[in-house]
């Protein structure tokens, strides 16, 4: 589907202002009085002991579940020997059931736990009276493309056809959710559910700082003029292209293939895909992937809630989370969830617009002895 000539130029006015945006000034004050945690994605064994300590940290600053929350661990069996442990957040039993959210971990493919997700499950079961389930999967490089994925979706088939049991009413709402590696791994899940028939079928899509149009072939033609954050943030914060590299040669996903580009031709079934919920960071690596992707559901028929965050990196709430657009991010996650399950914020409980503040916390890159 090609886009109307008027709907490509403001679009390319719109990649000229991102281009040329500064970093955020609360941003660069921040930066000004210490280095970020940095590590070399080439050291994996410093890599995932620091989002262990990172996880364990998180974990113990939250502390024990709030009041009318309970969290349970399921085994849930995959493919080949692979036993994905699943974290669910619910409200405790008694409540009527709500609806039905699986979330992704972050981690590039190759790190991570189920435990990043606390700060956004917590409130999710507390404001929308939802279950949330949260598998681990299998990472790379020692289970390339597409292990990971496909033990999400073993654990996204499981979960709907056990959503009683777990406290939910996927009638009420089934969405799938992940942060950047995990955000590839909703949008590819989704895509997936759609044209494999899931039943009950996925109903929204919540996609932060997506990844997944690694190279200018992934795009489709259209698009492709579009693509111009890989080179323009190639020495960004965060993730870089140094760090991109070793990521994707890690993974090792192919272009072609659903599971890995939500793109992939062919595009028949795209157009079902149910309503999505992204957020871009103007200053990443990545911002054109989500940008692009949001554009061709768009140009598809499917309705899109776009949010930008101009002048900030990947991950930028959680390393800034004092900042203003780290707030309004924190905020608008809310007011997503809210638009996907069609619900209005005026119902929810107080303090809703900070209720998945990330905590500060510091984390220490050095080698450990």
């Amino acid at each position: 589907m090609s886009m109307a000539s008027n709907s490509f130029h403001q679009r390319l006015i719109t990649s000229q202002i991102h281009s040329r945006n500064q970093r955020d000034p609360e941003l660069e004050k921040l930066l000004s009085t210490g280095p970020w945690p940095d590590p070399p994605f080439t050291d994996i064994p410093q890599c995932r002991g620091i989002s262990d300590y990172a996880d364990d940290l998180l974990t113990k600053t939250l502390g024990q579940p709030p009041t009318g929350i309970q969290e349970e661990t399921y085994n849930i069996p995959t493919s080949g020997s692979y036993i994905s442990t699943a974290l669910l957040t619910r409200p405790a039993p008694g409540s009527n059931p709500g609806p039905l959210i699986v979330l992704i971990h972050p981690g590039g493919f190759f790190l991570g736990s189920p435990a990043k997700l606390t700060m956004y499950a917590r409130p999710l079961a507390q404001l929308f009276n939802a279950s949330v389930l949260c598998p681990s999967y299998r990472f790379a490089p020692e289970h390339a493309f597409p292990a990971g994925v496909e033990d999400a979706w073993a654990t996204l088939q499981w979960a709907a056809s056990h959503a009683s049991e777990l406290g939910a009413d996927p009638a009420r709402g089934f969405l799938v959710g992940g942060i950047s590696s995990g955000a590839n791994f909703a949008v590819a899940l989704t895509r997936r559910a759609v044209e494999a028939g899931l039943r009950p079928p996925v109903t929204g899509t919540w996609a932060p700082i997506f990844m997944g149009l690694n190279e200018e072939d992934a795009v489709p033609d259209d698009y492709k003029r579009l693509l111009t954050s890989h080179e323009q943030h190639r020495d960004a914060l965060v993730i870089d292209a140094g760090k991109a590299a070793t990521m994707w040669e890690y993974y090792k996903p192919m272009i072609k293939s659903p599971l890995f580009n939500p793109l992939a031709p062919p595009l028949g079934d795209i157009s079902a895909m149910p309503k999505m919920f992204l957020q871009v960071a103007g200053h990443d690596l990545f911002r054109d992937d989500g940008l692009i992707l949001a554009y061709a559901l768009q140009d598809h028929g499917v309705e899109v809630k776009l949010e930008v965050y101009p002048g900030v990196c990947h991950s930028f709430w959680v390393f800034a989370p004092s900042i203003k657009l780290s707030k309004k991010f924190v905020r608008d996650i809310v007011e997503g969830f809210a638009w996907l399950l069609g619900v209005s914020t005026d119902g929810l409980s107080p303090g809703w617009e900070t209720a998945m503040m990330m905590p500060s916390i510091k984390i220490d890159d050095s080698p450990k002895a």
